[in-house]
C-alpha cells in the first residue's frame, strides 16, 4: 500500500510546477494513434497572487505549434473549437482545462509520442515569466 501511495504522489509531483504565483498541476495529454497530427493537453492552473495574471502563449517540446483553444457546444448541437488568444486568471482563482472545454492544442508532432511519455509544456505569462510543466500522455477519462 505504501508503494502505491508513493507512486501516486510521484506521478502528481511530476505534473506539478510553479512560476511566480501561478501553479500548474495534473497536466496530461490525451493518447491518440501514432499517426495523429494533433493532440490535446489539459491541466489545472491556480493564481495564488493578489493580481490578475494572463496566459499569453504556449509551446510544447516536440510539436511544431501549440495554441490555447476552447471547445463550445453551439445552439444547434454542433461542437465548435476556436483559438483563445489569452487566458486571464483573477487573483486567488483557478481554471481547469478538460476535454470538451479549454485545452492546449498541440499540432505537427516531430515524432509520435506514446502512452506514458512526457512532453514539456511552456506557458508564457503576461509578465513574461515562463511556466514549464511536464504533461504525461495517457488515456482520457473513460478510456483504458
Amino acid at each position: 500500500m505504501k508503494q502505491i501511495t508513493a507512486l501516486a504522489l510521484a506521478a502528481f509531483l511530476a505534473t506539478s510546477a510553479h512560476a511566480g504565483d501561478i501553479a500548474a498541476t495534473s497536466a496530461w495529454i490525451a493518447d491518440a494513434p501514432p499517426s495523429a497530427m494533433t493532440r490535446a493537453a489539459y491541466l489545472t492552473l491556480e493564481n495564488e497572487s493578489d493580481t490578475p495574471i494572463g496566459i499569453v502563449a504556449v509551446s510544447a517540446e516536440g510539436f511544431g505549434m501549440a495554441h490555447l483553444h476552447e471547445s463550445k457546444m453551439k445552439e444547434d448541437g454542433v461542437m465548435m473549437m476556436h483559438a483563445v488568444h489569452q487566458l486571464e486568471l483573477a487573483p486567488g482563482t483557478g481554471l481547469q482545462m478538460e476535454p470538451g472545454g479549454l485545452h492546449i492544442m498541440l499540432m505537427h508532432p516531430e515524432k509520435p509520442v506514446a502512452k506514458g511519455e512526457s512532453v514539456k509544456l511552456t506557458l508564457t505569462l503576461s509578465d513574461n515569466t515562463l511556466l514549464e510543466v511536464d504533461a504525461t500522455v495517457q488515456a482520457g477519462p473513460g478510456e483504458s
